[in-house]
C-alpha cells in the first residue's frame, strides 16, 4: 500500500520522501498525515483535486538522497538558456563559490580595480606568484583573458581565475566591444577546460568607467551569444556590486530573457493537443508560472513528460526559474514569521522534487 511504501522509505533512513497523491476527488487518509506530521521535514503529501484524471491512480515517489536546493538570499533573478541556469546575484564576486570567477583588467593585471583588488585579496599571495609566471605574455592584447590558479579561494571550491582584459590602461575608458570580446573569450576558456559554473561581474562597469546599459548589453550578450550555440556549463552567475549596474542587468536584460523564453513556451504549448495546450495555459497562467498552483503545474509538467512532448525539458527549466528565484527571495526576507519559514520549506520540497523527478531536463 501507499502507506507501506512511504513508512518503509523512512525507515530505512532515506534523507527525502517526497509522496505524491494525485487524486480525483479524494483527500490523504489520516495514517499518511499521521506520516507527515511525524516527519515535516522528510515528507511532503500533495493532494490536488478537481483535475482531469491523467493518473488513475495514487503514484508514490521516493526521493533517496536527493541533494539540497541551492538558493542564496542574494540571487535576484534566474532563467535557463538551454540546460544553462544564469543567475543574477548582488554581492563580492569572490564568495559566490563558483569553479571560475572573473577579474576586469588592464592589460598589465595591475588588479587595481575594485573587483580585481577585492580578488587579489582574497586570493593571497599565491596569486601573485601565478601572475609573476607570466610577466612575459604581459601586456594582453584589449578583449583577452588569461587563467590562473585561484589562490586561497581554493577553499571556496574556485579552481580558477579569469583575467580579463578590458582596457589598455586604467586611465582609458572601456569599450562595449573590449567588454563584449572579453566575455566571449571568458566563455571559451570556460567551455575548453569543462568548467562548470563562472561568475562574471560587470566588465568596464567600475574603473573602466563604461555606462551600466552598454555593461549590461555587452556582457550578458557575449554569454548569449555563446550559451544559444549549445554548451556544457551547468551555470552562468552575473555578480554585481553597484545597485545602477544591478538595475541595468535586471530591467535590461534579464526581463527581456525571461520575456523571450515564456514567448517561447507559450508558442509550443500552443501545438499541444487543445485539452493539454488550455489546461497548461490555466495553470501556467499570468507571470506566476505555477506560482499559485505550484501542485498543479507539477501534475501538468508530468503530463507533458509522459506524453514526450518536445517542450517538456523547457517548461521544466522554466517553472523551475520561477520557483527558484522566488525561493531566494523569501530568503532575503531574513523573516523567523512562521508562516515565511513555512513556505521557505514548502518551496525547497517543491524545487527538490522537480529537479529529481525531472533531472534529466537539467544535463546537456
Amino acid at each position: 500500500s501507499i502507506t507501506t511504501a512511504l513508512a518503509e522509505g523512512l525507515a530505512q533512513g532515506e534523507e527525502s520522501v517526497v509522496l505524491w497523491l494525485l487524486y480525483k476527488n479524494e483527500a490523504p487518509s489520516p495514517l499518511l498525515r499521521a506520516l507527515e506530521a511525524d516527519n515535516p521535514d522528510r515528507v511532503w503529501i500533495a493532494s490536488i483535486p478537481g483535475y482531469r484524471a491523467f493518473w488513475s491512480a495514487a503514484s508514490v515517489r521516493i526521493l533517496e538522497r536527493a541533494p539540497a536546493v541551492r538558493a542564496d538570499p542574494r540571487i535576484l533573478a534566474s532563467h535557463f538558456i538551454g540546460t544553462t541556469e544564469v543567475t543574477l546575484l548582488q554581492g563580492q564576486i569572490w564568495e559566490v563559490g563558483a569553479e571560475a570567477i572573473v577579474s576586469p583588467e588592464d592589460a598589465s593585471l595591475t588588479q587595481q580595480g575594485l573587483t580585481s583588488a577585492q580578488i587579489a585579496a582574497a586570493a593571497g599571495p599565491a596569486l601573485a606568484r601565478d601572475l609573476a609566471q607570466f610577466a612575459n605574455r604581459l601586456p594582453l592584447p584589449p578583449g583577452e583573458v588569461l587563467a590562473t590558479g585561484p589562490g586561497m579561494l581554493a577553499d571556496r571550491q574556485t579552481r580558477y581565475i579569469l583575467h580579463a582584459a578590458v582596457t589598455p590602461d586604467w586611465e582609458v575608458p572601456a569599450h562595449a566591444a573590449v567588454a563584449r570580446r572579453c566575455t566571449e573569450r571568458v566563455m571559451q576558456e570556460v567551455e575548453a577546460r569543462g568548467i562548470q559554473t563562472v561568475a562574471i561581474p560587470g566588465l568596464g562597469a567600475g574603473k573602466g568607467r563604461l555606462p551600466p546599459d552598454e555593461v549590461a548589453a555587452a556582457v550578458v550578450g557575449g554569454v548569449l551569444a555563446h550559451l544559444w550555440r549549445g554548451s556544457y556549463i551547468k551555470q552562468v552567475i552575473f555578480v554585481l556590486q553597484r545597485e545602477e549596474v544591478v538595475e541595468a542587468f535586471r530591467s535590461s536584460q534579464m526581463t527581456l530573457l525571461a520575456a523571450e523564453q515564456e514567448r517561447v513556451v507559450r508558442g509550443a504549448l500552443k501545438t499541444l493537443p487543445t485539452e493539454l495546450s488550455t489546461w497548461g495555459e490555466a495553470v501556467l497562467s499570468g507571470v506566476n508560472w505555477g506560482l499559485d498552483e505550484p501542485q498543479a503545474a507539477n501534475t501538468f509538467l508530468r503530463e507533458l513528460v509522459a506524453q514526450g512532448a518536445s517542450i517538456a525539458a523547457e517548461t521544466v527549466r522554466f517553472c523551475h526559474a520561477r520557483w527558484h528565484t522566488h525561493l531566494c527571495h523569501l530568503l532575503a526576507l531574513r523573516s523567523t514569521e512562521p508562516s515565511v519559514v513555512r513556505e521557505i520549506q514548502f518551496w525547497r520540497r517543491h524545487l527538490q522534487a522537480l529537479e529529481v523527478t525531472y533531472a534529466s531536463a537539467f544535463r546537456p
